[in-house]
């Protein structure tokens, strides 16, 4: 992820951006890409929201700490499905 972000389209913005559309369309139109995306971001958003929730835990707020977990841990899983619907209706 890090060298298509980072170094891949940095080094082809240079050229034509039709060109440039087309072969990121195209690449992100195979199955595989957008599970490796989505697997990516969901692995992200659960570490996020568990880190938000330890370091408010540790704020003190340790006696709402299933309040704590269901709220952040539903915000990753709506996240999570919101970026299912997004990544799979291109």
């Amino acid at each position: 992820m890090i060298l298509v972000t980072g170094l891949f389209l940095p080094f082809f913005s240079g050229q034509d951006v039709d060109a440039v559309y087309g072969r990121l369309h195209a690449t992100l139109s195979m199955w595989w890409v957008r599970g490796l995306i989505f697997f990516v971001v969901f692995l992200s958003l659960f570490h996020c929201f568990h880190r938000i929730r330890h370091i408010l835990m540790d704020l003190g707020l340790r006696h709402a700490s299933t309040t704590l977990s269901l709220c952040c841990y539903g915000s990753a899983g709506v996240g999570t499905v919101l970026l299912a619907v997004f990544m799979f209706s291109l």
